[in-house]
C-alpha cells in the first residue's frame, strides 16, 4: 500500500527502511538456502521440525481442527489460521502501539511455519502447477521476519508497510491460478480507499482544500466505483460462521455502503468541512469487514 503520510512520518519510515536494507538481503539469502532444505524433508519430519521450533504451538481457531478435516478443507483451515494472526498483526502495527504488537507478530510467524510444514513442498491441487509457488511463499516468509524485526526495533509503521505486500502476493497467487477469494476483492478496494481516507482526514496532502478539491472529487468517484465492484462480488460466508456469519456480513456491508455513500454525498455537495468525519467513517466501517471476512 502506498501510504500517504505527513512529511515527518515519511522521513522516519525512510530512515527505518534504509537501516534494515542489509537485513532484507540477509532474509532473501536465508530463504534461498533454507527453503530448499526444508522442502527436502519428508512431511512428517517437516512437521516435527516446526513443533521443535515452536511453529505449531499456538494453533487456534479453525486451524486447530485440521487433523479432523478432509484433505481439501485442511488447506483452508491452515491458511485461515495464519490469516487471522496476520490481520491482527496488520491492525496492531497500524496503530503504532508497541505493547500490542509482539504477540500477534509472533503468533503470525508460528502459524505461518505450521502452514509451510504441510504446504510448501506439496501445494494443494489448485496450485500444484504453479511454478512460482515456493518462491512466493519464501518471499512471504521474508516479509514476516523483517516486519517482526522492525517492530522489535520500534519501527511500527515500517513494520506495517512491510506486512502489507503479503496479502498482495497471495492475491497474485490466487489470481494466476484462477482462485476467487473475497479477501482479494477487499484488498483491491482497500488500495483505492486508503489514500482517499488519509487525504480526507488531513493525514496526506495537507488535507482537502479548495485548491485540490476537484482532484479529491475524482478520487472519491474512483472509490465509489471500487466499492461497487466489491459489492457485486458473489460471496456467501461458509461454515463455521453459518447463518450468524451471513447476517454479520450483511450488516458490515450495509454499514460500509452507507459510509461510502455519505462521503460521496458530502463531496458532491461541496461541504469540505464535513469531509474528515465522513472519511473516518469509511475507514471505521471497513475494518470489521476486513477483520472478519478479509
Amino acid at each position: 500500500m502506498k501510504r500517504w503520510e505527513d512529511d515527518m512520518r515519511n522521513e522516519g519510515r525512510a530512515q527505518g527502511l534504509s537501516r534494515c536494507g542489509l537485513w532484507v538481503l540477509a532474509i532473501v539469502l536465508v530463504g534461498c538456502i533454507a527453503m530448499p532444505v526444508f522442502a527436502g524433508l519428508p512431511a512428517g519430519r517437516r512437521a516435527s521440525a516446526m513443533r521443535r521450533g515452536g511453529g505449531a504451538r499456538r494453533m487456534q481457531g479453525p486451524g486447530r481442527d485440521r487433523a479432523m478435516a478432509a484433505p481439501g478443507m485442511s488447506f483452508r483451515f491452515d491458511l485461515q489460521n495464519w490469516n487471522q494472526w496476520y490481520k491482527r498483526s496488520l491492525l496492531a502495527t497500524s496503530h503504532g502501539a508497541a505493547e500490542r504488537v509482539p504477540q500477534p507478530l509472533a503468533n503470525s510467524r508460528e502459524a505461518w511455519y505450521s502452514f509451510l510444514a504441510y504446504w510448501y513442498a506439496t501445494p494443494p491441487p489448485e496450485y500444484a502447477e504453479d511454478t512460482c509457488w515456493q518462491a512466493d511463499l519464501a518471499a512471504i516468509t521474508g516479509h514476516i521476519h523483517l516486519a517482526e524485526w522492525l517492530a522489535t526495533s520500534g519501527e511500527m509503521y515500517s513494520a506495517h508497510d512491510t506486512l502489507e505486500p503479503v496479502r498482495r502476493i497471495w492475491m497474485d497467487i490466487r489470481t494466476r491460478n484462477g482462485v476467487q477469494w473475497f479477501g482479494d476483492e477487499i484488498t483491491r478496494y482497500h488500495d483505492v480507499m486508503e489514500p482517499v481516507v488519509l487525504w480526507g482526514t488531513g493525514q496526506a496532502r495537507g488535507g482537502v482544500t479548495e485548491d485540490n478539491f476537484e482532484e479529491f472529487e475524482a478520487e472519491v468517484a474512483a472509490l465509489v466505483e471500487a466499492w461497487r465492484d466489491l459489492a457485486r462480488f458473489r460471496f456467501r460466508p461458509r461454515a463455521p460462521r453459518g447463518p450468524g456469519g451471513q447476517l454479520q456480513y450483511r450488516i458490515f456491508m450495509t454499514q460500509a455502503d452507507a459510509a461510502v455513500k455519505r462521503l460521496h454525498r458530502v463531496v458532491e455537495d461541496g461541504w469540505i468541512e464535513d469531509i474528515p468525519e465522513a472519511a473516518r467513517e469509511v475507514k471505521a466501517t471497513f475494518l470489521p469487514l476486513f477483520m472478519n471476512f478479509g
